[in-house]
């Protein structure tokens, strides 16, 4: 998608005072500003889960950076940009609670386009708030227009942060995950940060697990087999404490495929 967004730059460049003229002549396009556009691969991608689960105690401040690109010319000066929070009536996150309002000064620094630059990053910094221990907080952020940029691109004006204190199920935890691993589950999710460490989160799998599945799925076959001998042992040291099958909060036992 940036190699697209990047082909389409290049000849609004080159193209522009066609474009000037097109839009004097037919008004195409009602607001000639330049416009920033958020970068992300695939749809599922606008959402970046972010847990704090994974620090000690002590960290309670966390700073996620979203990509932006612009979709417009280049400028010899560096140029604000303004976002803002869309509300959607189902667990928003709360500005001094959850995160940094995005009109704190000390951002300001940070959140600019710089001269003669196509792409920068945002730093969206996050608050580890008691009520992320009960519940999950959604972060739904877009440009605000302002005197240098217009309204955003419509297909890239939205990115939401999932801001969490316990583990959540990643945004890539799909069929690939499901076939070598099961239904995902936070006991199931806990098991496997235990049995080989790392975080088992969004980069985690794309990194460790994911990589290998066009390459050599024999080694993910063989993580999936480690996890189940993990897990018969873990159970039956449970059951010899009274304890029972390893299980879900809703009562669903833990499982691995067998390979």
């Amino acid at each position: 998608m940036k190699r697209i967004y990047d082909t389409l730059l290049a000849g609004m460049l080159l193209a522009g005072p066609l474009f000037v003229s097109c839009e004097k002549d037919l008004s195409i396009n009602p607001n000639p500003k330049s416009r920033m556009a958020f970068v992300y691969k695939n749809t599922e991608d606008s959402l970046v889960s972010n847990s704090f689960a994974y620090y000690e105690d002590d960290v309670v401040i966390d700073t996620v950076w979203l990509d932006v690109m612009l979709y417009g010319t280049l400028e010899d000066y560096d140029r604000p940009i303004a976002l803002e929070q869309v509300t959607t009536g189902e667990n928003d996150a709360v500005p001094g609670k959850h995160y940094v309002a995005f009109d704190d000064a000390q951002l300001a620094a940070y959140y600019k386009l710089p001269a003669n630059q196509l792409e920068t990053k945002l730093p969206i910094v996050l608050l580890r708030d008691a009520s992320l221990k009960e519940e999950n907080y959604t972060l739904k952020i877009t440009f605000k227009p302002n005197e240098y940029f217009g309204q955003s691109v419509k297909e890239r004006a939205s990115r939401s942060v999932l801001i969490a204190d316990q583990l959540v199920r990643p945004n890539n935890w799909d069929g690939t995950m499901e076939w070598f691993f099961g239904e995902y589950g936070t006991e199931k999710h806990f098991f496997l940060i235990q049995t080989f460490g790392g975080n088992w989160d969004d980069a985690y799998i794309e990194e460790e697990i994911l990589a290998y599945y066009y390459t050599d799925q024999m080694v993910l076959m063989g993580m999936a087999r480690r996890a189940g001998e993990a897990l018969s042992e873990l159970n039956a040291e449970r059951e010899a404490n009274g304890l029972g099958l390893l299980k879900e909060a809703d009562g669903t036992v833990v499982e691995i495929p067998i390979f």
